[in-house]
């Protein structure tokens, strides 16, 4: 497993030492962890630019978990489509969420057969966090799964920048490459 992660990671989510060793000092507040009881805002996924890829790579630094022992693939049971989004219930007790989206100024385009820009995030949501919580709470359990060991978010975020690399599924269509696309293939 970790021959494959580092196959796919490298190029993209690598860092650029062990993570046994710190990077930098840590009065360096860039690399500083985030508490498990500060609410997070989600974090838009994008492998397309430079500057992307690095805010994806120092927000992964920052957790302060990124390993999970259980999947959930979950439905909303309000609004007219829907939406579907996969959780990570991360080791400290803090829950990871992956959504995929049609960007908001684009969501238009959504129906054309070659879609519109996707807007796939993740967000942790810490116990503090209790309107993110009480969202979910309200969310449908359609796939509920403990996982064998402990996996890691860089997987899922190497998962990610596949879909995000490939030719026709990085961009969102409600039709083909859309929320439900996305959260089966996490």
């Amino acid at each position: 497993m970790d021959n494959i992660l580092g196959s796919v990671l490298s190029p993209i989510v690598s860092c650029a030492a062990p993570v046994s060793r710190p990077l930098a000092s840590s009065a360096n507040s860039s690399i500083q962890k985030y508490s498990a009881d500060r609410i997070q805002l989600p974090i838009v996924i994008d492998f397309q630019s430079d500057k992307g890829k690095e805010e994806i790579r120092n927000w992964y630094r920052k957790q302060p978990a990124t390993g999970f022992t259980h999947i959930e693939h979950r439905k909303e049971t309000t609004g007219r489509f829907r939406h579907e989004f996969v959780v990570f219930r991360l080791n400290n007790s803090t829950i990871c969420r992956f959504d995929r989206r049609a960007r908001e100024d684009m969501r238009g385009h959504a129906l054309k057969d070659e879609g519109t820009e996707s807007e796939d995030s993740a967000h942790v949501i810490t116990e503090a966090d209790t309107e993110s919580r009480a969202c979910l709470s309200k969310s449908e359990v359609l796939m509920s799964a403990p996982i064998d060991g402990e996996c890691d978010l860089e997987f899922i975020l190497a998962v990610c920048c596949g879909i995000q690399s490939h030719r026709e599924a990085k961009s969102y269509s409600l039709l083909h490459y859309n929320c439900y696309f996305f959260s089966w293939t996490l």
